[in-house]
């Protein structure tokens, strides 16, 4: 059972052309995100004139709320139904 295991091991490692591939085609999703990231927060603190700390604390509970409301949309759209057929 250890060598079956072992021998699994081996065989699922990754390349790395597939690593890096895998990689490169999120970069542009990561780019969109921190510049979006910054940006809002620009336009709170400088704009608005609100207080550095209350924008960082809009953006953290605004993060923690969609960690919990994605896993509960993901687990309804899953078990939905509809006339036209599953999703």
């Amino acid at each position: 059972m250890i060598e079956f295991m072992e021998d699994l091991n081996q065989k699922s490692k990754l390349s790395f052309s597939t690593k890096f591939f895998y990689g490169f085609g999120s970069i542009s999703f990561g780019i969109k995100n921190n510049g979006f990231s910054y940006f809002v927060l620009f336009v709170y603190v400088f704009v608005f004139g609100l207080p550095a700390w209350m924008a960082g604390l809009a953006l953290n509970l605004i993060l923690v709320a969609d960690a919990i409301t994605d896993p509960l949309v993901g687990y309804y759209s899953d078990r939905l139904r509809s006339k036209w057929g599953r999703r």
